[in-house]
């Protein structure tokens, strides 16, 4: 390649939150290898440039969107898709394609809602159509994990999610939800759904989180803070996305070819008051849960988890068993174990600094316990949901 910048065109839809943060990925990249010029249109209508007048060296795409890859097939430039995790992308072997892992998504909604103790789960889609596949197999492996546990199956789609039909749209949503057994842990399939989900309770006077918590997925800044109460989501890897997209296009500007495609991993939970409490009916195990939420990173044991409540570890221990089906002890280890996973996925503090905010004893003893809950060690599971 010449000295000249390359010539990168992103076919992205920047008025939804998703595509805006795969943006900043690239954008990362864009800076750190410092000879890369991007095209892009602010207007989704002409999102996809004049490729008659346009002319570069590749492009990144939205490949969720068939009619983009339409156009973007018949290129003769490198081509690599991003998406949501479903899309077309078997269908086109030769285009690289970044996606969502939605398994993966729904896997850490659904622990969430588990951890703080429903014994009722719902799902809350949409109308399947060509462009939001991510949204059916977020909702068939949401019901694939009830099917396991022995949950009913309580899935609402509704017949329209436009704002011009708002008011209906709500109502619709109302009903669903009145009619759902409580307390009910219900998860969206984004989060714009799960802010309608919130308009609906409030319409209807259900109590959130406490007889209904509900979850999105994607982390939408602006809508989770506007909703009420502000709204628990998945984070998605989006960043990492846009940065995995770029260094492959780069690959294949250079001239490498057989470049496989790429799962990207959400980066974890942001816990906000939708979906904050836990559904226990019974004090000491909700003042002990509270307790240990509250100081697990600081080295707690479980005596002093008994001390706090007034009973005995026996007692506490008993108690846990019997209606959370495990010990005091992995409940400790779990809520710090959560902090170290937060701790590799959003810094690159070393080991020993991470052990000792999340209260472990030692960064061996840390990294005993995160292999026993992920399979991988630090070090993997840094590489795996940060770019290197």
């Amino acid at each position: 390649m010449t000295e000249d910048k390359k010539q990168i065109a992103l076919i992205l839809d920047t008025n939804q939150a998703y595509d805006r943060k795969v943006v900043s990925g690239i954008t990362r990249y864009m800076r750190q290898v410092g000879n890369w010029s991007l095209h892009m249109e602010l207007d989704p209508k002409s999102k996809i440039p004049n490729f008659d007048d346009w002319q570069g060296h590749g492009v990144i795409a939205d490949l969720d969107d068939l009619d983009v890859y339409k156009v973007i097939s018949k290129l003769n430039i490198p081509v690599v898709g991003i998406g949501g995790g479903y899309g077309f992308y078997p269908k086109f072997k030769n285009i690289p394609y970044v996606y969502t892992d939605n398994n993966e998504v729904v896997d850490l909604a659904y622990q969430h809602l588990r951890q703080v103790g429903f014994q009722h789960l719902a799902f809350c889609g949409v109308e399947a159509n060509q462009i939001n596949g991510w949204a059916k197999e977020r909702q068939m492996h949401f019901e694939s994990l009830c099917e396991k546990d022995g949950f009913e199956k309580l899935t609402y789609l509704g017949k329209s999610i436009s704002n011009r039909n708002w008011n209906s749209m709500i109502d619709d949503i109302s009903k669903w939800i009145k009619k759902l057994p409580k307390p009910i842990g219900i998860l969206a399939a984004n989060d714009m759904r799960a802010y309608h989900i919130l308009e609906a309770c409030l319409r209807a006077d259900i109590s959130v989180p406490d007889d209904v918590a509900v979850v999105g997925i994607d982390n939408d800044e602006m809508i989770c803070s506007l909703a009420h109460p502000p709204l628990t989501s998945v984070i998605q890897g989006t960043d990492l996305l846009g940065y995995y997209a770029s260094e492959i296009l780069d690959r294949m500007i250079e001239g490498e070819e057989n470049i496989e495609s790429k799962v990207v991993p959400p980066q974890g939970m942001a816990i906000r008051e939708s979906s904050d409490s836990h559904v226990i009916d019974d004090d000491l195990l909700a003042m002990s849960l509270k307790y240990i939420r509250s100081k697990a990173c600081s080295g707690i044991r479980v005596d002093e988890v008994a001390n706090h409540c007034h009973v005995s570890r026996s007692t506490l221990e008993n108690r846990f068993k019997q209606k959370l089906k495990h010990s005091v002890h992995y409940e400790i280890t779990r809520v710090q174990i959560n902090k170290v996973k937060e701790m590799l996925m959003q810094s690159t503090m070393p080991l020993k600094h991470i052990s000792r905010v999340s209260g472990f004893s030692s960064p061996q003893y840390m990294s005993l316990k995160l292999k026993e809950s992920t399979g991988l060690s630090p070090l993997q599971y840094r590489q795996k949901h940060r770019p290197l």
